[in-house]
């Protein structure tokens, strides 16, 4: 794995996803610490922007790809979306809460950390595998170069 913090030059796509997964999951660490409110609306809205800024690109410049290969790597995909489409529902529902930080908001966002960091195991095994297995090196840094643009074109919005 290559070391560097600029997210721009991370050489290829498994590197640029593996950075946003830890950026992720720092940010659930500091919402589950119980920060005060304006902290804790302030870190859950970046946690969000975050999280389906990456998932869009990501389905747009690895999973549609995926979708093109053989049944393993189509299935594979297949799943990851369904996933998204429970993170994406999670995230509305504590989105749309009035009550952020209450009981009822904290053990939505405990499930919607566990959902996620199921989602980053599977991705960063398998996921990975198969990426490794059908892409050449150069395709993964197109890739790479693709998600980060439409991930920085999507925080824009």
């Amino acid at each position: 794995m290559h070391k560097t913090t600029d997210a721009g030059s991370l050489p290829n796509l498994l590197d640029r996803l593996h950075h946003d997964h830890e950026g992720v999951k720092d940010l659930f660490e500091k919402i589950c610490e119980g920060l005060d409110d304006e902290s804790l609306a302030a870190t859950f809205s970046e946690l969000r922007a975050a999280l389906l800024a990456h998932a869009e690109a990501e389905e747009k410049c690895f999973y549609g790809r995926l979708l093109k290969e053989d049944d393993e790597s189509r299935f594979f995909a297949l799943k990851a979306d369904v996933e998204h489409g429970l993170v994406e529902g999670l995230l509305k529902r504590l989105t749309d809460s009035a009550e952020k930080g209450s009981d009822e908001w904290l053990a939505g966002c405990i499930v919607l950390r566990e959902l996620v960091e199921h989602h980053i195991d599977e991705e960063e095994g398998e996921g990975f595998d198969i990426a490794r297995e059908i892409l050449e090196d150069g395709d993964l840094e197109k890739l790479g170069a693709e998600f980060e643009h439409e991930k920085q074109r999507l925080m824009k919005v």
